[in-house]
């Protein structure tokens, strides 16, 4: 998601709890990768098809990402997913379940949701209602949600 410090927050956070951290993406994300640089996930960003990104989900403890395709492909691959939302709503993208569940970010914000279908805000100049979802909330409910059966 936008806020790469915290998305390294979180790989470390997860990383120390002995938890084993994979990175997804398209070529297009590779501009990411410097906030990841010291931290030892496994990187694939840039290296997967559609079809191997979903046998990934499938066989993975858990997914998290922003609002985007591989939120919904976490899902149709059966897997447990976060999904973290700030410009979107939630509600709209994806059902909360004991599998699934969506971190709102910005709730007290004026400007949040953003996004009206077509285009985000023009004023929307930094993404603060994703920077306002810290990695340690993220973490918490993460474990919580790898613990349950």
């Amino acid at each position: 998601w936008s806020s790469d410090v915290c998305s390294s927050d979180l790989c470390e956070l997860l990383l120390s709890k002995g938890i084993s951290v994979v990175l997804t993406g398209s070529k297009s994300d590779n501009w990411v990768l410097p906030f990841f640089n010291r931290i030892p996930a496994v990187n694939l960003i840039g290296e997967t098809t559609i079809n191997e990104l979903i046998a990934i989900y499938q066989h993975s403890d858990l997914v998290i990402t922003h609002d985007s395709g591989p939120t919904h492909l976490a899902g149709l691959a059966g897997a447990k997913r976060i999904g973290l939302f700030g410009p979107t709503l939630a509600m709209e993208k994806v059902r909360t379940s004991a599998r699934t569940i969506a971190i709102q970010g910005g709730q007290h914000m004026a400007c949040s949701p953003c996004y009206d279908g077509s285009r985000y805000s023009p004023t929307c100049k930094k993404p603060t209602c994703l920077e306002s979802i810290s990695a340690e909330s993220i973490a918490e409910i993460a474990i919580r949600l790898m613990d349950e059966k």
